[in-house]
C-alpha cells in the first residue's frame, strides 16, 4: 500500500482495538483469558508500521537478490533527495511543488513494490501470529515481559448516544463512541503464567499525562525527592511482579515513553526502581523472538563529537555568521575529552576506533558510514527547535543532531535562504533512517533530549529513537532531558569499562548508573540517559 493507504488502515485499526480493550477490562473477571487477547492484539500491532519497515529491510538484505538490494539502494537515495527538499525555505519549497509531489509518488511506489517483493522471502517467524505464551516461552525463571497500552474509554450511553471525544487524527465516524477517559494496562507475562497474564489497570490515564508527568519532570529538574511517581507509575505494577523477578521488558505507551522507571523511588524502602528491578525499554515485546539472542564480537567502532558548526567545509554564509548562531551552537570541548577518554579505554583493549571530530565530524562523513559494531555520537541534540522545522508535517523532521556547519545551516535557515550545498551539517531524524546500520550492535546519542519526540500511541516516539531503529541499530542509549557534561562522559566511560569486562551492554548499563549515583545523589545527573533494545 501506499505510506497514506497505510496510515488510514493502522488509524482505523487503533480505534477498533480501542473499542475492544474497553471491552476486554469490562469482561476481563468473568474472562480472564481475554486479557491474553488483549496481550496478542498488542505483539501483532504494536509499532506496526516501523515493523513493516524493519522486516522490508531484513527480508531485501538476506534475500541475496542484487537487484532488489539494488533497488533498496535507490529507494535510500530517493528519501535522501526528497529530505533535501523538504527541508527548503517555505518560498522556495512552493516553487518545487510538482518536483516533490512527482519524487513522493515515485519513493512510494518503489517502496510498494519492494514490499511485495521482500515479503517472498520472509521467514516462518514473519508469516504466524505471535501469542503471550511464546514470549512467556522465552523468558528465564526471573524475568517478565510487559506492554502498557494506552486507550481511551468506550461507551455508548442508553440512548445509543456517545460524547465524543476527537482524534484529528482520524475521520470523524472513527471517533465515534469515545469518552474524554483515558486508560493504560499493563498486562504481565513472567515464567510462571499458565491460563492467562495479568491485567493491571489504571484509570487515571488524564492526570498521569499532565499533573503527575509535570510534577515528575519537575522534580529531577528541580532535583527533589519524588516517592509520588513510583505510587502513581509502578507501585501496581510491582505488586503483580512475582517476587523473584529481577529483569522486566517494558514496551512503553504513551506516557510511559517519556519517563525513566529506573529513576522512581520506592517511599517504603527509599529503593529507586533500579536497585530492585532491572527495566530493559523495547519497542515491542515481540523482540525478544524477532531479535537473535546474541551478536558476533568484533566489528568497527565509530566515535563522532566536537564538530567544528561554524566548518567552512560547507557553504559558509555571511562572514557574521559566529556572532549571528554561535550563542544557538556553543562549542562542545566536553565531547572531545569524553571521545578521548573512550578512545584510550577501547585501545588499551585491542580495539582499534576511527574518531571523527572538528570538520571531520560532518553529515557526509556520517552517512558514508556502513555497519559499525558500535556508533557513538556527542554533539548537540535538538527536539522541536522553531527554526528548524521543516516546511513540511513530518515528524521526523522535529529531532535530530547537529554536525560541522550547522551554524551555518540555522544562519540561513534563520534568514530563510536555501541551502545549495551538499549537506547542511543538521543530520534530521528523517535522514537518520537512511542510515546503513544493518549490522549495528548499539549507537550512542551522546546528546541533549535525543530521547524524545512526538509520541504516537500504538507505534512510539517518532523522532532520532525511531529512526536509528529503522536504519537498523540493535540498541540505542538517548537521554530524555538536557544532560550535564561531567556526569555524562563518567556515565559513558564506566559503561564501556564493564562492557568490555563482561560483554553485556545492559547489565554494564545499569551498573554505570548506580556507579555514577555514587556520586552525584540525583536522578537528574545519573538517570537522564536510558537504553532502548536487546
Amino acid at each position: 500500500m501506499t505510506k497514506n493507504g497505510r496510515h488510514f488502515i493502522i488509524n482505523t485499526l487503533r480505534s477498533d482495538l480501542e473499542r475492544f480493550n474497553t471491552f476486554a477490562v469490562l469482561h476481563s473477571l468473568d474472562n480472564p483469558s481475554i486479557v491474553g487477547e488483549m496481550f496478542n492484539n498488542q505483539l501483532t500491532t504494536k509499532a506496526l508500521l516501523f515493523n513493516a519497515s524493519n522486516k522490508m529491510r531484513n527480508n531485501i538484505l538476506r534475500s541475496k537478490d542484487e537487484n532488489m538490494i539494488n533497488d533498496f539502494g535507490h529507494w535510500r537515495d530517493l528519501r535522501e533527495k526528497l529530505a533535501r527538499l523538504y527541508q527548503l525555505p517555505k518560498l522556495d519549497l512552493e516553487k518545487k511543488q510538482h518536483e516533490m509531489r512527482k519524487l513522493e509518488s515515485e519513493v512510494e511506489l518503489l517502496e510498494k513494490n519492494l514490499s511485495q517483493k521482500s515479503a517472498l522471502f520472509a521467514k516462518e517467524n514473519d508469516r504466524r501470529k505471535l501469542t503471550w505464551m511464546d514470549i512467556r516461552d522465552k523468558l528465564k525463571d526471573n524475568e517478565a515481559a510487559i506492554e502498557i497500552i494506552r486507550f481511551r474509554r468506550y461507551k455508548i450511553d442508553p440512548e445509543g448516544k456517545s460524547k465524543i471525544n476527537k482524534d484529528e487524527n482520524v475521520p470523524e465516524f472513527l471517533n465515534y463512541g469515545f469518552t474524554d477517559e483515558i486508560l493504560y494496562a499493563a498486562i504481565i507475562v513472567d515464567k510462571s503464567t499458565k491460563e492467562h497474564p495479568k491485567l493491571v489497570l489504571l484509570e487515571n490515564g488524564r492526570d498521569l499525562e499532565n499533573r503527575y508527568l509535570a510534577y515528575y519532570k519537575n522534580a529531577i529538574h528541580y532535583v527533589m525527592d519524588d516517592y509520588n511517581s513510583y505510587q502513581q507509575y509502578w507501585s501496581q505494577i510491582d505488586d503483580n511482579l512475582d517476587e523473584s523477578t529481577e529483569k522486566a521488558y517494558i514496551s512503553p505507551d504513551g506516557v510511559f515513553n517519556k519517563i525513566n522507571l529506573n529513576a522512581v523511588r520506592n517511599p517504603k524502602t527509599k529503593n529507586y526502581l533500579i536497585d530492585d528491578v532491572s527495566i530493559v525499554p523495547i519497542t515491542s515485546t515481540r523482540d525478544l523472538i524477532e531479535l537473535e539472542t546474541t551478536v558476533e564480537s568484533g566489528g568497527s567502532v565509530v566515535l563522532m563529537g566536537n564538530p567544528d558548526f561554524v566548518w567552512q567545509g560547507v557553504e559558509p554564509p555571511a562572514t557574521d555568521v559566529r556572532n549571528e548562531v554561535s550563542d544557538y551552537l556553543d562549542p562542545l570541548p566536553g565531547t572531545a575529552k569524553e571521545l578521548s577518554s573512550i578512545n584510550d579505554l577501547l585501545l588499551s583493549k585491542g580495539w582499534s576506533p576511527k574518531v571523527y571530530t572538528g570538520g571531520d565530524a560532518n553529515e557526509e562523513t556520517l552517512k558514508d558510514i556502513k555497519n559499525p559494531r558500535v556508533l557513538h555520537i556527542a554533539t548537540h541534540g535538538y527536539f522541536s527547535a522553531g527554526v528548524l522545522r521543516a516546511s513540511v508535517s513530518n515528524d521526523l523532521f522535529n529531532s535530530g543532531l547537529m554536525l560541522a556547519g550547522a551554524s551555518n545551516a540555522i544562519y540561513y535557515k534563520r534568514n530563510q535562504i536555501a541551502f545549495s550545498g551538499k549537506e547542511d551539517g543538521i543530520l534530521t531524524a528523517y535522514e537518520a533512517m537512511n542510515l546503513n546500520l544493518d549490522e549495528t550492535e548499539l549507537v550512542i546519542l551522546s546528546a541533549c533530549e535525543t530521547g524524545l519526540g512526538t509520541v504516537k500511541n500504538g507505534e512510539g516516539v517518532y523522532g532520532l529513537q525511531r529512526a536509528f531503529k529503522v536504519a537498523g541499530a540493535r540498541s540505542i542509549i538517548l537521554s530524555l532531558w538536557r544532560v550535564d557534561d561531567r556526569t555524562t562522559q563518567k556515565l559513558l566511560y564506566y559503561f564501556y569499562q564493564g562492557w568490555l569486562k563482561h560483554q553485556d551492554k545492559q547489565r554494564a548499563f545499569k551498573e554505570a548508573q548506580i556507579k555514577l549515583r555514587e556520586e552525584f545523589l540525583y536522578p537528574y545527573y545519573w538517570a537522564a540517559f536510558i537504553m532502548v533494545g536487546v
